[in-house]
């Protein structure tokens, strides 16, 4: 990847950015640094990682959670309690677990990549 064109930036600040702002705004738009040092990137990729995976908690709660929600409102709907219920928080775990493997399949991706 090529560097950064900051001519926008001269535009509006009306000077040339410094070297860290630069880096940081190719960190911030690819998601990865042009230069730095080994230690930058390696701690970069160790937050990108732990950010990620901080996600999977509320993956295995909230989707189950809006499970039982839906399906306690269509039992009440129509009267089939606890049937949908039982669907709906299956559902809800199952599309949970799917997450949370996806999200541990680009963590590892992520690993192989920067590793």
């Amino acid at each position: 990847m090529g560097p950064v064109d900051c001519r926008w930036l001269v535009i509006h600040v009306g000077r040339r950015p410094p070297p860290f702002v630069r880096r940081t705004l190719v960190i911030f738009f690819t998601g990865s640094p042009v230069a730095g040092k080994d230690e930058e990137r390696e701690r970069i990729s160790l937050m990108r990682q732990a950010a990620i995976l901080s996600a999977i908690p509320g993956f295995l709660v909230v989707p189950p959670v809006v499970g039982v929600l839906v399906g306690r409102w269509l039992d009440q709907r129509y009267h089939t309690a606890p049937w949908l219920l039982l669907v709906f928080l299956l559902l809800g775990f199952g599309s949970g677990v799917r997450l949370t493997l996806r999200t541990l399949k680009v963590a590892r991706e992520m690993q192989e990549r920067d590793g």
